[in-house]
């Protein structure tokens, strides 16, 4: 007993009982002994604890005897009970939002659930953390305080997977403070749902990258090489969905029994029709992070117009559509993101097929009465809502067939809806004549596409299914790290190729446990004739890339608009094709290689690679990875020319691709944009949009191609907004990153 008089030698004891052997240096300094002044001393209290035989060891390293464990176990049930009555009266407040007295045993249960931690080390770390809290002398003790004291231990044992196993997610409060006051930081029409969603998508973002990803994929979406934009959905849902609507025109749509929401009965009406079809979107947009479609939309409610006046067929419509436009349910508190594909004639796929829904007969029975719901849906989209703003939403995809230029009674079709590309720019025109189109090809607003290469089964491969999700490869990242070696370029990607092919995988497993042990997806399981609405088999994953122009100038020294540049171009891209086939091989998965759209994460890829690479240098100008297309967007050229670079790539791009060509104020007509879709169409180009920079005047209700910065209207110089388009949707102008604004601002417009 007399060995244990000592403080200090009582401490050598716990320590010992909690970790060893440890040498001498090693004690010292883990009870802050000071080895130039203290060593004499400490060295006599390790010569008393071996003589009273409760120690043994020499300077290789130290542990306890057998008596040594019997004595310092006694002396930790004195503390304990020495402890018992003090530790009752410091209150906690539990992460369930509780007030409980402490009690170590809820430390060494949390980490034996939480980390997977062993038993006996559980009990021995907490023990720790109370010692720890017990001197610190705190009055009020909370579950995350508690939390990085044992995470603190975990680390200095070395224990670095117990501690990412324990890690709490969630944000600081001058975070949240932060996304509630900072409007570039909250998206546009911020409300205290959409804001909740923020912070809820950080913690989901957190937990995907500490929990579900390795940590070399993690740590490549972390330090830029890789970005996984939907992080935040990465493991709830998949990214976009291709609906078909015959099962629900022939069956209406029953919710969950244990749903408040009013079944659907199959439509007996075109309004029905198009409500069931609003109520289908708007119930969808839960279910995925991106965009959703519906395809044939015209042809499949063309059998619901029979006998209706243009005008009743008109008001349905514009109900319909201001359903969509104007409904604030999406993510972020936005608008539903759903796209319809438009025909303009029956596909072969569906002449023949029985007629779904209200009137007997076939498809092909109906194409005047598809036409006539087309040309109604123009002549809404030309006039835009009563408020004076283009139809924005849902976004309207009309497709182009091989026979569809050369039937003169689709002219006038034709060239109303160049009238509306020539007011508002909002169509998106599907080319679907090239050899390399499909049967059947479909497109999101988002430009996701599916096609019938899969199964070559239009049903199985382009409706009931979608896109999985996309990953970005940051291309001029490897362009700086192989130094202008071809064979370190491709050495280098193939790298980032199987980070990308590893976080699918997860991904994968990750949505099959929501939707089939989870239930959380309750649309993707809607049964239809005993099989589930979302064919996830047949999603794609989809690996996309970013900067494309830049990594090719940094490797090459040329411009990818060049005859070096697109040839190495076209090498890349045909090594990630071939990759991805192989790898569709060996794992069953339907891989693709996209285009890559524009979004608020690149800008921060920018910023990592401009610190990285530029830090200590002054670069010429703002460091801009172009989001538009594979070619500068600045590119001063003939549309033709244009026409033909972006013609060599596309038919890669089997995920997703688009050509977009910003127009100029001026110069242009309804004509020579039909011409020029006429060229387009005989070029291998699979989906082309026009762009105008557009300003709506809220004083007077007009919008105004152009950025003019009073109304010509009304001479308003407020209430004005200002909205464009790179890829994708049209928004807001100070919606958009500084480098999408810069692209915006210095991209070349055409005039036709």
């Amino acid at each position: 007993l007399s060995a244990l008089s000592s403080s200090i030698r009582v401490n050598i004891l716990k320590l010992l009982s909690r970790q060893s052997p440890l040498t001498f240096t090693q004690i010292m300094q883990t009870l802050n002994l000071e080895p130039t002044t203290d060593a004499g001393r400490f060295g006599y209290h390790l010569r008393e604890l071996k003589n009273s035989d409760l120690l043994r060891g020499d300077e290789s390293g130290y542990n306890l005897t057998e008596l040594g464990e019997k004595v310092i176990g006694f002396v930790w049930d004195l503390i304990d009970y020495s402890r018992s009555e003090i530790v009752k009266e410091i209150p906690v407040r539990t992460s369930g939002y509780a007030i409980e007295h402490f009690d170590r045993s809820k430390i060494t249960e949390a980490l034996i659930r939480e980390a997977k931690v062993p038993t006996d080390l559980a009990e021995e770390i907490a023990k720790e953390a109370e010692e720890q809290l017990m001197k610190a002398k705190v009055k009020y003790l909370t579950a995350p305080l508690i939390r990085e004291v044992v995470n603190g231990i975990l680390v200095l044992k070395g224990y670095e997977q117990y501690r990412h196993n324990l890690t709490r997610l969630g944000l600081p409060p001058f975070e949240i403070i932060r996304l509630i006051k900072d409007p570039k930081l909250r998206p546009l029409n911020a409300t205290p749902k959409s804001i909740q969603k923020l912070l809820s998508d950080a913690v989901l973002e957190q937990y995907l990258l500490l929990n579900v990803l390795s940590r070399n994929v993690a740590d490549a979406h972390l330090s830029g090489d890789i970005s996984i934009p939907n992080a935040n959905y990465f493991v709830l849902c998949p990214n976009s969905i291709q609906h078909d609507l015959k099962p629900f025109l022939s069956a209406g749509f029953v919710f969950p029994q244990d749903s408040l929401a009013i079944s659907l009965n199959p439509p007996k009406s075109f309004y029905q029709a198009l409500m069931l079809a609003a109520k289908l979107i708007e119930f969808s947009q839960i279910h995925h992070s991106g965009m959703q479609s519906i395809d044939f939309f015209n042809i499949l409610l063309a059998p619901y117009i029979k006998n209706l006046s243009r005008k009743q067929i008109k008001e349905d419509l514009f109900l319909f559509f201001m359903e969509l436009g104007s409904t604030y349910i999406g993510s972020e508190g936005g608008l539903p993101n759903s796209t319809l594909n438009l025909e303009f004639e029956i596909p072969k796929y569906l002449i023949n097929n029985p007629v779904v829904g209200l009137n007997d007969g076939i498809y092909g029975d109906y194409l005047d009465e598809a036409r006539t719901l087309l040309e109604v849906i123009l002549e809404l989209l030309l006039e835009g809502s009563s408020h004076g703003k283009p139809f924005f939403y849902p976004h309207q995809i009309f497709k182009i067939r091989k026979q569809t230029l050369t039937d003169p009674e689709l002219e006038s079709l034709l060239l109303k809806m160049h009238e509306v590309i020539m007011k508002w720019g909002t169509p998106i025109i599907a080319n679907l004549t090239p050899e390399w189109q499909t049967e059947n090809v479909n497109y999101t607003g988002l430009f996701d596409r599916l096609d019938t290469s899969w199964k070559e089964d239009i049903e199985l491969d382009t409706l009931r299914t979608g896109n999985l999700d996309n990953v970005f490869i940051n291309l001029p990242r490897i362009a700086y790290e192989s130094k202008q070696n071809d064979e370190k370029f491709f050495e280098i990607l193939q790298e980032k190729v199987n980070l990308v092919i590893s976080a699918f995988t997860l991904k994968r497993n990750q949505i099959h446990t929501r939707i089939f042990e989870d239930y959380l997806l309750p649309l993707l399981t809607y049964q239809i004739k005993g099989e589930n609405y979302f064919r996830l088999e047949h999603a794609t994953n989809a690996i996309s890339y970013i900067g494309l122009p830049e990594a090719i100038e940094i490797h090459t020294n040329s411009k990818i608009s060049t005859k070096n540049g697109i040839k190495f171009a076209q090498k890349l891209f045909q090594i990630l094709r071939e990759t991805l086939s192989l790898n569709r091989e060996k794992t069953g998965f339907r891989w693709v290689l996209r285009q890559p759209y524009s979004e608020m994460w690149i800008e921060r890829l920018i910023q990592l690679d401009a610190k990285r690479y530029y830090q200590n240098k002054k670069p010429i100008k703002q460091l801009n990875y172009y989001n538009t297309g594979n070619f500068n967007s600045d590119l001063s050229l003939p549309v033709s020319e244009k026409i033909r670079l972006e013609g060599t790539f596309q038919k890669f791009l089997s995920g997703g691709h688009l050509m977009v060509i910003p127009l100029s104020d001026s110069s242009n007509s309804v004509n020579s944009l039909f011409e020029l879709t006429k060229k387009i169409c005989n070029a291998p180009i699979g989906l082309y949009t026009f762009a105008h920079d557009l300003m709506f005047c809220n004083q007077c209700g007009k919008t105004i191609k152009g950025t003019p910065k009073r109304c010509p209207t009304c001479n308003a110089t407020q209430n004005i907004g200002y909205f464009n388009k790179l890829t994708g949707p049209y928004r807001s102008f100070k919606n958009f990153t500084k480098s999408e604004q810069f692209e915006i601002q210095n991209r070349y417009k055409f005039s036709v």
